[in-house]
């Protein structure tokens, strides 16, 4: 949901919290098909970067069916200025450096785009419930608002290197 906008109100703590136009974020309940491993980047917010852009970044170790075959999927999003620029497997490539915790590193190639991601945190993350196939929802995970993050896109030249830039922030 890139550029969303919501109106309305969350209680909190006994704590009434309203709002109207604000950024917001949604996703699907995956139920039994939840991945068994992932990582998720999600951004909106870059500076340098002019005009509206949306990052969304993700993949990680599912499970194919009822046996014991397992995918690692991986995308690459971004809206930028009207225009949405796909990096999947099955149009290029999506290649990533996952750290347990703290670094994540991306990058991905399309017919025409190449584009690189870097993220960072310092924070220690707050845990999550997730499902688990061992234990049912448990913490699992971990999550933070507080990072910084690097997107770098490029024009794809006629050999495949990087051409002109496309984003920088």
């Amino acid at each position: 949901m890139a550029g969303g906008l919501s109106t309305g109100w969350i209680e909190w703590d006994g704590e009434r919290f309203e709002f109207e136009n604000a950024p917001s974020y949604s996703e699907k309940n995956w139920g039994g098909g939840f991945p068994r491993k992932w990582y998720w980047i999600q951004c909106n917010a870059f500076s340098g970067i002019s005009g509206e852009v949306a990052l969304t970044a993700a993949g990680g170790l599912r499970k194919i069916g009822l046996g014991d075959t397992y995918e690692s999927p991986s995308l690459i999003g971004v809206h930028h200025e009207g225009k949405f620029y796909e990096f999947v497997p099955w149009t290029g490539t999506v290649s990533w450096d996952i750290a347990p915790w703290g670094h994540w590193r991306m990058s991905g190639e399309n017919k025409n785009h190449l584009v690189e991601i870097e993220a960072t945190t310092k924070e220690p993350g707050t845990a999550l419930r997730a499902p688990t196939m061992e234990a049912g929802l448990v913490p699992a995970c971990k999550d933070t608002c507080y990072g910084d993050l690097k997107l770098q896109m490029w024009e794809k030249k006629y050999d495949g290197s990087k051409g002109k830039v496309c984003i920088h922030g």
